[in-house]
């Protein structure tokens, strides 16, 4: 069973392309935005496309909103660029929380670091 979001939405008849990013929420910190490539032929609609995939993944993957795109941006190796994807939806203020943990500062040497203590020469 796929539980990937961006695997099911991209399994529906009229999805070309799919990739989800996490984006800001006040209440739960980040929430799934899915940017879609739709096939020609019909209007898609984002309610259409939740309703997709409501019946087939757990409520806190499911994207709380849609952007419709023409393409999505890739590389030259044909992989998406979700970096341009975050920078279109997150805004551009020093308040955005850092994907990378805050050093811890330690003090003294790491538990690790230690080796076990030699005994002291012998002088004559």
């Amino acid at each position: 069973m796929i539980t990937v979001p961006a695997q099911v939405l991209a399994r529906h008849e009229r999805v070309a392309e799919v990739a989800v990013i996490g984006v800001p929420d006040e209440r739960l910190g980040e929430v799934a935005r899915a940017f879609v490539v739709p096939r020609p032929g019909p209007a898609l609609t984002a309610e259409e496309l939740a309703a997709y995939g409501k019946e087939r993944l757990a409520d806190y993957k499911l994207p709380r909103s849609y952007r419709f795109v023409e393409a999505l941006p890739r590389n030259a190796s044909g992989n998406v660029l979700k970096t341009i994807l975050r920078e279109t939806a997150w805004p551009a203020t020093p308040t955005r929380p850092s994907r990378t943990p805050a050093p811890t500062i330690h003090s003294g040497p790491s538990p690790r670091s230690r080796r076990p203590s030699r005994p002291a020469p012998l002088t004559r």
